[in-house]
């Protein structure tokens, strides 16, 4: 999968996935073509404390997530930062299966208008109160995560966003720390894989590839990438990966 960073006032047709953290500033012409979005069949997740404020700095009236309780299909009747060092468990609430998580920093008091609870809150006084919300709207879907999870219950819910959005990853099993990016154009498809880690990685690939920087002697199988390493590979076959 590739991944853009945009404006909220980009033109968001042709995503699979959007994906619009701490959203805190939202005027309402962005607000509504992030709905429209939606509507149309787009997915979208969206976290905490998003839609307060519009493009002055004015506050949103009517309650929040302001301009985006509809497509959100919640209203956050409380804000409850946490305290240094708090953290407060999370589970699956029956729709999301998964093994329970940990969340820290942010609690939203979340009443649900018209969503589902995906995740909830598993802490004395929070029990069964959502943690991540689902609601179908239009054509497409809208999930709204009111705390920030750890780090694994994170890749499951951006993972479960994924599947449902029928996005595939460009490599499938890349190694911990490895970025896989595809650029097409012209009839031509690149593969370029960057190692983050200061350790030697090994990736396993999909498809027919060839060096692109340095003397090719065939298909391409296995990279080895070194520390901090980089390397272009060009498709035998470009209609295959665009």
């Amino acid at each position: 999968m590739g991944v853009d960073v945009v404006p909220p006032s980009a033109d968001l047709t042709g995503y699979a996935l959007v994906v619009a953290p701490n959203l805190y500033l939202l005027g309402e012409e962005d607000a509504e073509r992030l709905t429209a979005y939606v509507r149309g069949g787009g997915a979208l997740v969206v976290s905490f404390f998003s839609g307060i404020v519009d493009e002055h700095d004015r506050v949103h009236l009517g309650g929040y997530p302001g301009p985006l309780r509809e497509v959100l299909g919640v209203r956050t009747e409380e804000f409850w930062p946490a305290a240094e060092g708090e953290t407060f468990p999370v589970r699956g609430s029956g729709v999301l299966d998964g093994p329970a998580g940990t969340a820290d920093l942010w609690r939203e008091d979340l009443r649900l208008a018209g969503a589902e609870a995906e995740l909830v809150f598993d802490a004395p006084g929070w029990e069964g109160r959502p943690a991540l919300t689902r609601h179908a709207f239009g054509e497409g879907v809208a999930r709204y995560l009111p705390t920030r999870v750890d780090e694994a219950t994170m890749r499951a819910v951006l993972g479960r966003a994924l599947a449902e959005a029928g996005v595939r990853p460009v490599v499938a099993g890349l190694p911990a720390g490895v970025q896989a990016s595809l650029r097409t154009g012209a009839g031509r498809a690149f593969l370029i894989l960057l190692n983050h880690t200061d350790g030697k990685q090994d990736v396993t690939l999909d498809g027919d590839w060839t060096a692109a920087l340095e003397p090719a002697d065939g298909p391409v199988r296995t990279v080895t990438l070194p520390p901090w390493g980089v390397t272009v590979l060009r498709a035998t076959t470009p209609a295959a990966h665009t």
